[in-house]
């Protein structure tokens, strides 16, 4: 699980999904990226089918 804090210490987000980290964590390297979602899958070494 992974849980995302506010500078102030309070929490913000916790996640459990291993898709939904590494989109996020896709996005917050690459904000200005447009991509498909087979080629996201592609990049995040996911099965487009489960995402």
């Amino acid at each position: 699980m992974v849980t995302y804090y506010h500078k102030h210490g309070e929490k913000m987000i916790s996640l459990r999904s291993k898709v939904a980290i590494k989109l996020l964590d896709y996005y917050f390297l690459n904000p200005e990226a447009q991509v498909y979602i087979n080629e996201l899958a592609r990049i995040l070494e996911l099965d487009p089918k489960n995402t």
